[in-house]
């Protein structure tokens, strides 16, 4: 286990919300990764994202595009995490463009631990989608991770499932994603 790499993420708010033993695990598996000034890390919408990175240097931009241009919609920086709202909400297919702004150093983390880690921890996991769910600053990135969602979700129930890959990429953006409060009863049979 690297040191470096434990010392640095158990002082994280979200990897303080793991037990010891867990941030242990991740920090075995933590890659040091650099990358160069210009590099594009990722094409919204194109490239999967097979890591979280965990920023320890340097900055990473966040580009939309929206009606053909690219606009700056963010950055990821110093002590903070890119790809794993991607990871958790768009099946690892990129919700955001990402330039490496200036040298950038970060711990990655592969997507099949990170993704066991959040089922094992629901605080870790809720923390990125808490996280997540306040920063969504537009109707187009809400709309991208909903279809996302729905296309997995009806490639899993039946009958959906038996339905052409074509099929469900038509069907899935006109579904839409309802959130109700704990406890609310949807449906009564009878009445």
């Amino acid at each position: 286990m690297s040191q470096d790499a434990f010392e640095y993420l158990r002082k994280l708010p979200h990897f303080a919300l793991l037990p010891e033993e867990e941030v242990t695990s991740l920090a075995a598996a933590a890659q040091v990764r650099i990358f160069e000034e210009g590099t594009v890390l990722a094409e919204q919408g194109k490239s999967r994202v097979n890591e979280i990175l965990i920023v320890t240097k340097g900055q990473l931009s966040l580009y939309d595009y929206r009606r053909g241009k690219e606009v700056l919609s963010g950055h990821i920086k110093y002590r903070e995490v890119f790809g794993g709202i991607t990871i958790l909400m768009n099946g690892g297919i990129s919700l955001r463009s990402v330039h490496v702004d200036r040298e950038t150093h970060a711990y990655a983390i592969g997507d099949a631990l990170f993704l066991d880690v959040c089922r094992r921890s629901k605080r870790f996991y809720e923390y990125f989608l808490e996280n997540f769910s306040q920063n969504i600053f537009d109707d187009s990135l809400d709309a991208l991770i909903e279809t996302g969602q729905a296309r997995r979700f009806l490639a899993q129930v039946d009958p959906f499932s038996f339905l052409p890959e074509e099929e469900l990429e038509m069907i899935a953006p006109n579904l839409s994603m309802v959130h109700y409060p704990k406890d609310t009863v949807l449906f009564m049979q009878g009445r």
